[in-house]
């Protein structure tokens, strides 16, 4: 989607080529040019002239100011290039010209039904209200040829962003269509795909353009003519590898926007008659229509697939609109090409039965649906939490435990010269001592989360009780247990334990007993946890009767999927469990500036408006814009330092383009200058997910990228490896590697049974989370707006100890995208309902019946 005011005036695009397949489109086919109301009963499709063009054109520049630049907006459908090779058969030329020209229609009578709106703003009361108009101007123009001179049916529909409401022309509120691009890209290739089985037109499954999704061809037209005709497509592709567009859909768009040329002026019949030679040269194509069918089933599946999408979507988010939903049944549904009114047949049905409104979002204009199951999940969450309850978990008493951890304070302080702040000693003080079966940390980086539990840890050991540690990653879980000594591992480790019989994801506490002595569990990383997950730790700590601690950072990256539980239990002025927050920072050197970023990242400035989180370290930030020119930056600074600087460097990136380019430059570099030595090739699965072979040395940084725990160390005991776990190659001897790792403990393993690490130069931001090092080195590209948030660019600050220094393309947009937080869609986007902790009778425990732990 593009603007044609700035796309028309560079090279006259639009009009010079208008065939008799050009058609104006929409029911407001009169109102621009003020000649009468439109008549929703006329006919809203009709053809298309270069005069008639050409005068709605000039009158509707009038109705802007002089200098817009925005006339029209473009909306261009393009079938897969299949369609476009066959069309030079004749007898299937206009049935597949049919076919596509059904489905644009039918996509842009959605669109004016839907997203045709006006804002309107009343001074009088300052409100604002989006006004769905549902009369539009589209001229469609269909062009042949892609700007490489290959076959390319399309179609440039150019909405003319004025509409007419109560007789006035209106400007547009065009962010609404920007926003539902991939959308309706989407319903554009499900009613061409059900156009084509309509006449019978053969089809194959195939990739999209991302590699990700399902996308269609036509049958007997094969890959070979496919790739042969696809230098356009082969141009974009190699335009978003070298500029660093994302590996998605819009990466996709945006890279065959920026790298689009003048088209060249063609005569269609000298290029069809090369076209032709060349699908002879290339052994021709036969496609053979498919015999009339009809499918009795084609209802129950397409509701099918609608309720596994719902399913699908309840586990990303609290809430979704039906636009979301449109989209996961149309990825799903390529092949069948389900068609709107076919969704909307089925989108009421759930309705009625899968389906919840939850509110209605001004942001997008769109109403938002949850379903009964995550409704359940939040009020078993919330009941568990706020439940009153007659047995008394402390440990020790107030007094002894503000006596104890005084002492183990002024201990350190003789004999090591450093104490504990007050937030550590808050915190121990109310694990120990709170009466509350579950309670909450909240602290930021670097305030000592990790000092404050082992001599948590300590305290209840001397008390006979047992400590379980458990965090969402296997690298938290890890760093709790080698450097706070308490026996951890990943939540769904435990929890598998807890229940065995049971499939992943899916498990059943009904048969765990009751511990036979106290239990305190400390689950750390709760800034991660969705609600399903949290359910699930509430119903185990329920029938084992521990004690839970939660742990965690609410400035970090949140959940994947559903909820933002630890956020709702601890908001300030409402928690729901009683919550310590410490938020003094012992990571970084007092008064530095490195350290004021990170309180500034974390919330504790007030002035973040005017004043950017980054100015403190302003002097630290490159501003360089050609991306292939800021990675190589970024290797050559890594590669200067000497190796024990090295080993306290982390590069830090968004994504996992930018991490495989910067990791495979810097191994080449570091075997050049003979850093690395004794390469061989090693079979290994990378942080992507891909096997693959590749080249390793013995000095080279790893990551290990799957928790096993089988793995052992030189003497032959189980140590085991964990996921986002960071170590260096010591020894390859053929499939044996030798790895000491970041926790010095010195592991072996053979690559043909354990193949899950990677390079470990550049990590991503989401593997970073708890990991602790000197320097950081961080890749900020401005254009990854999805990625670039608060809580992003504080975790890769707050990673380093001494120094920070920030590669980007864009300083003044990376100074507002850290102002930025991330927002999730939760039940209290919505409503709010107070949960507060206070609301709770604080005298349920009582004396005479309290049950010491």
């Amino acid at each position: 989607m593009i603007q044609s005011g700035e796309y028309y005036g560079k090279d006259d695009y639009y009009s010079r080529t208008l065939t008799k397949e050009d058609f104006w489109y929409g029911h407001g086919l009169l109102s621009p040019l003020g000649e009468d109301i439109p008549n929703p009963y006329q006919d809203i499709s009709t053809p298309l002239t270069h005069a008639d063009y050409e005068q709605k054109r000039n009158s509707l520049k009038k109705e802007f100011p002089p200098d817009s630049k925005k006339l029209a907006i473009d909306l261009t459908f393009s079938p897969p290039k299949s369609i476009s090779i066959a069309m030079l058969d004749p007898t299937l030329k206009y049935q597949l010209i049919e076919a596509h020209n059904q489905a644009v229609k039918n996509v842009l009578a959605y669109v004016e039904s839907n997203y045709i709106i006006w804002r309107k703003h009343t001074n009088k009361d300052n409100k604002t209200k989006h006004i769905k108009t549902q009369n539009a101007l589209f001229a469609c123009l269909q062009h042949r040829v892609s700007r490489e001179q290959d076959p390319q049916l399309h179609t440039h529909c150019l909405l003319f962003r004025k509409t007419m409401v109560d007789g006035k022309i209106m400007t547009i509120e065009d962010r609404f269509i920007h926003s539902n691009q991939y959308l309706l890209s989407l319903m554009y290739d499900n009613e061409l795909s059900k156009a084509l089985q309509e006449r019978r037109i053969p089809l194959r499954e195939s990739n999209s353009l991302d590699q990700k999704n399902k996308h269609f061809e036509i049958d007997g037209i094969n890959d070979t003519l496919i790739d042969h005709f696809s230098k356009r497509k082969n141009q974009i592709q190699q335009y978003q590898e070298t500029y660093g567009f994302s590996d998605s859909w819009e990466g996709s768009h945006a890279a065959g926007l920026a790298s689009r040329k003048t088209k060249s002026a063609e005569n269609l019949q000298d290029l069809e008659k090369m076209w032709l030679q060349d699908i002879s040269d290339l052994g021709g194509f036969v496609v053979e229509k498919t015999p009339e069918t009809s499918n009795s089933t084609r209802l129950l599946e397409i509701d099918t697939i609608v309720k596994n999408s719902i399913t699908l979507l309840q586990e990303k988010s609290y809430a979704f609109s039906k636009a979301d939903l449109m989209i996961e049944v149309y990825k799903e549904g390529m092949m069948m090409g389900i068609t709107l009114p076919e969704f909307e047949k089925s989108f009421d049905t759930h309705l009625q039965i899968d389906l919840i409104k939850a509110g209605f979002r001004t942001l997008n204009n769109e109403v938002y649906y949850t379903t009964p199951k995550n409704i359940a999940r939040k009020k078993y969450i919330d009941s568990i939490l706020l439940q009153e309850r007659i047995e008394n978990y402390a440990t020790l008493s107030d007094k002894s435990a503000i006596d104890k951890i005084n002492t183990i304070s002024n201990d350190l302080k003789a004999n090591y010269g450093w104490e504990l702040t007050k937030g550590q000693k808050e915190g121990v003080t109310k694990m120990l001592s709170t009466s509350e079966k579950y309670i909450a940390i909240e602290g930021i980086a670097g305030s000592g989360k990790t000092t404050m539990l082992e001599q948590a840890k300590k305290l209840y050991q001397d008390q006979g009780v047992k400590v379980i540690g458990m965090a969402f990653t296997g690298k938290a879980a890890e760093a709790m247990e080698t450097e706070a000594a308490i026996p951890s591992q990943t939540i769904h480790r435990y929890l598998n334990q807890l229940s065995p019989s049971t499939p992943h994801d899916t498990w059943d506490f009904s048969s765990v007993k009751k511990a036979d002595n106290p239990e305190v569990w400390i689950v750390d990383e709760s800034s991660m946890l969705t609600d399903h997950l949290l359910s699930n730790i509430l119903k185990a700590s329920e029938q084992r009767n521990a004690k839970v601690v939660f742990l965690g950072d609410p400035n970090q990256l949140l959940p994947i999927g559903t909820g933002n539980a630890f956020a709702r239990m601890t908001r300030e002025g409402d928690e729901q469990v009683p919550t310590v927050r410490m938020r003094e920072i012992n990571r970084q050197e007092e008064g530095s500036n490195l350290k004021k970023a990170v309180e500034a990242l974390s919330g504790k400035f007030d002035d973040i408006d005017s004043n950017s989180p980054l100015s403190y370290i302003k002097n630290n930030i490159v501003e360089i814009p050609q991306r292939l020119y800021r990675l190589n930056s970024v290797i050559h600074e890594y590669c200067t330092y000497d190796t024990s600087t090295q080993d306290k460097t982390a590069i830090l990136v968004a994504l996992n383009k930018d991490r495989n380019d910067i990791n495979s430059a810097i191994h080449k570099k570091l075997v050049h200058k003979n850093n690395l030595n004794s390469e061989q090739i090693l079979p290994s699965i990378t942080q992507s997910g891909l096997e693959e072979s590749k080249l390793y040395a013995i000095g080279e940084k790893i990551i290990f990228t799957k928790n096993d725990y089988r793995i052992k160390d030189t003497e032959g005991n189980r140590v085991g490896v964990k996921n986002g776990q960071l170590g260096k190659i010591t020894n390859i001897e053929g499939h044996t590697v030798t790895v000491e790792t970041n926790s010095k403990q010195t592991v072996i393993f053979d690559t043909r049974e354990y193949k899950h690490f990677d390079y470990g130069y550049a990590i991503t931001t989401f593997k970073a989370q708890g990991i602790t090092t000197d320097n950081a080195l961080i890749v900020h590209d401005s254009t990854q707006k999805g990625s670039n948030t608060r809580n992003k660019i504080y975790v890769d600050v707050s990673r380093a100890k001494k120094s920070v220094k920030i590669f980007t393309d864009d300083r003044e947009a990376l100074a507002e995208q850290a102002k930025r937080y991330h927002k999730k869609i939760t039940a209290e986007t919505f409503s709010h309902h107070s949960t507060s902790n206070k609301e709770r009778n604080k005298n349920h425990v009582k004396e005479n019946k309290t049950k010491t732990l």
